[in-house]
């Protein structure tokens, strides 16, 4: 064997080019509505710096998010936002950048994308991002019971104020409503509730595009709007918090869904679908009214809130109760929820820490009168209900009579005794049989709508006097006009 001679080896280093996911990911969006981008994720195996390019081929379409992502803070110049440092931060700078469309744009905007380590050539890509316009043309009915002569309009700045420019419309008979080139949110103010014939106190909202807008769209707007909630997510909570999947098909959309005419239909299952959600529609704007005469009640400042500023914070105050419902979970009814959802209302409503305690001092009282006035419309309902024959018109009357006393005297009530600091009285006042003798008596409007304005009257003897009955419901007062 020879001598061992030594040899020499040269390793050459070769680089990796990176890879990059979701280059070419499409996406839609609404006009003036902000896209978080799909996320673009790079890999690279030699832990390069890399560089992320995003160029938009229209500036005018709109402009990039940027923002400080560890060592890295992105740019954005003439239409091109770029990121240089390590796969980490750059990956986290990919992960939070958005698209926010210029005002009016819509129509279509390609992002080329790019990402380099700056040795090997560049992986890129080509996102199409497509921006809708937002507006649309609907038509629908404003419903408490039917709202009518309510300002009515679509929110495009989102301030829940009607500012020029923004659609907008007074509802009509049955609180029918066409608005044309609108763009956002619904929102309805003032009106007068032809059910209880009694002006509507608050506000009420619903989604874009939506053919009712009812205290059941109220909450699921809220959800969107608050808590970041798709429609179809916002929905399927509401339907969970208040029981409805057992009641209601899943096919029915709450956004478009007229309770008081399907309560009339001759269909058993849309009467039966219809009365729920009516009833749920009247339970939640009592508790929203009762929660909301608290506040105004307790309310010092010098520019005292306003019925829709009220109602408003209660809504949010549901919707935040909705929101940390675990699953598929329901919303309690007892009065110890009532009481803290009426704190909460106070809190969204901005009170200060002494108008605060105020609200406390008075919210048993308050979710106990909210508790009975519940209780008592669930046994008569259903007593109509469980009858041979469902009666429609009974039905809706017990709702209007249910409204008219929460909704009005209850919650001036309410106002009075939270007002001086006395509650003591309230629950004798708007409870069993007391509660009953208000509702009794409750005068109530045009409970059906313009699609049932057949009226039949006779008159019967209650008491040894004769009283005048329209469609079966007691009328203190006959007027012919």
């Amino acid at each position: 064997f020879g001598t061992p001679e030594a040899a020499a080896i040269t390793y050459t280093a070769v680089n990796d080019a990176p890879t990059a996911t979701n280059l070419d990911a499409a996406q839609t969006t609404d006009e003036g509505v902000a896209l978080d981008l799909t996320d673009i994720v790079i890999t690279d195996p030699d832990g390069d710096t890399m560089t992320a390019t995003l160029t938009l081929d229209n500036t005018a379409a709109g402009s990039l998010t940027v923002g400080t992502f560890g060592a890295t803070t992105p740019t954005y110049v003439n239409g091109v936002w770029t990121a240089t440092g390590t796969v980490a931060d750059v990956n986290s700078a990919l992960a939070a950048v958005e698209l926010t469309p210029a005002a009016n744009f819509d129509g279509t905007v390609n992002i080329a994308t790019s990402v380099s380590d700056g040795t090997a050539a560049a992986v890129t890509g080509s996102k199409v991002i497509t921006v809708i316009d937002g507006t649309y043309d609907v038509s629908g009915h404003a419903i408490d019971g039917y709202i009518e002569g309510a300002t009515i309009f679509a929110d495009e700045d989102g301030d829940r104020q009607w500012d020029a420019g923004e659609a907008k419309v007074t509802t009509g008979e049955d609180g029918h409503y066409s608005l044309t080139d609108a763009e956002g949110r619904l929102v309805l103010k003032g009106g007068t509730d032809a059910a209880t014939g009694l002006a509507f106190k608050g506000l009420l909202e619903a989604p874009a595009g939506s053919e009712v807008v009812t205290p059941v769209t109220t909450l699921i707007n809220k959800l969107m709007d608050g808590w970041s909630y798709s429609q179809a997510d916002a929905d399927a909570k509401v339907r969970d918090a208040l029981g409805l999947n057992d009641d209601i098909d899943s096919s029915i959309d709450l956004t478009t869904f007229d309770p008081v005419e399907a309560a009339q239909s001759d269909v058993a299952n849309t009467a039966s679908m219809g009365a729920e959600v009516a009833r749920q529609g009247v339970v939640i704007q009592n508790i929203i009214t009762l929660a909301a005469a608290t506040i105004r009640g307790a309310d010092s400042g010098a520019e005292a809130i306003g019925w829709s500023g009220a109602t408003s914070a209660v809504f949010k105050s549901i919707a935040h109760s909705i929101d940390s419902l675990a699953g598929d979970a329901s919303l309690d009814d007892t009065a110890a929820s009532f009481e803290s959802l009426i704190n909460g209302a106070a809190v969204y409503a901005d009170l200060d820490a002494t108008d605060q305690a105020t609200v406390a001092a008075a919210a048993d009282e308050v979710a106990s009168v909210i508790v009975a006035g519940k209780v008592n419309l669930k046994t008569a309902t259903e007593a109509i209900e469980n009858a041979a024959t469902f009666d429609p018109v009974a039905y809706l009357t017990a709702l209007a009579k249910s409204a008219v006393v929460a909704q009005t005297d209850a919650a001036a009530a309410v106002q009075t005794a939270v007002e001086d600091g006395n509650t003591s009285g309230l629950v004798a006042s708007y409870s069993a049989a007391a509660l009953q003798t208000k509702l009794d008596n409750a005068a109530v409007g045009d409970v059906t709508g313009s699609a049932d304005n057949t009226f039949t009257v006779t008159v019967q003897d209650v008491g040894g006097s004769n009283k005048f009955f329209i469609n079966g419901v007691q009328q203190n007062n006959l007027e012919l006009v």
